[in-house]
């Protein structure tokens, strides 16, 4: 039995964790305006050009207005910025 023990914690130290995903970068949409009512110039943001929601990108962090009827950005993330609840507007 304890060789057992020995074995199974062994296997658990050694095995990669499942939680842990190497997600690479991606582009994601903010939450935007809490009601999609067209697009809003926002200055200071860049023009997305080749930047598309679930492409690829190098900088986490990065933004760029996609200019969405939604007023949504788009960010450079590892996780999807959706799975934290958009703040509620009054």
């Amino acid at each position: 039995m304890r060789t057992l023990s020995a074995a199974a914690a062994m296997l658990v130290l050694l095995t990669p964790n499942a939680c842990e995903k190497d997600e690479p970068a991606r582009w994601r949409y903010t939450c935007g305006g809490p009601v999609c009512v067209g697009y809003t110039v926002k200055p200071g943001v860049a023009l997305c050009t080749s930047q598309v929601a679930g492409g690829r990108c190098g900088t986490l962090g990065a933004t760029c207005d996609p200019r969405d009827d939604c007023d949504r950005l788009l960010v450079c993330s590892v996780e999807e910025p959706s799975l934290v609840p958009c703040p509620d507007v009054p």
